[in-house]
């Protein structure tokens, strides 16, 4: 059964419940859930930098993964992320997100609750 998931930087496949089993087997992951929503993070993040460009940089132990051997790598509970620019700019960001994959959530206001935003001002 082919995934049809539009609006997805990543193919949609890396969804699917075969290629997440076998990426687990891979990486030494236990549980496919964390593993899912890894995934998930990562394509949030990455809807978000098309958005926004280079004012946004993904940082902490997410960020990290990308240069330690696979066999090193580990699955994340939140991504950190560092972003110039305003409130207004992340919650449009977000709103954009919701809207383009609204289809796949289970529940309306998941995409909502998914971000954790916090601000710093200097």
């Amino acid at each position: 059964m082919d995934i049809v998931l539009p609006n997805l930087i990543h193919n949609p496949t890396c969804f699917s419940r075969e290629t997440l089993e076998d990426r687990m087997a891979r990486v030494g992951v236990k549980n496919i859930v964390r593993m899912e929503l890894f995934l998930w993070d990562l394509e949030i993040f990455l809807q978000m930098q098309k958005i926004l460009g280079d004012t946004l940089v993904l940082k902490g132990g997410a960020a990290v993964q990308f240069y330690l051997p696979i066999s090193d790598q580990r699955t994340s509970v939140d991504i950190d992320m560092l972003f110039l620019g305003t409130i207004e700019e992340i919650q449009d960001a977000v709103r954009t997100i919701a809207s383009n994959i609204k289809g796949m959530l289970t529940d309306p206001i998941a995409i909502t609750l998914y971000f954790l935003i916090v601000v710093f001002s200097i």
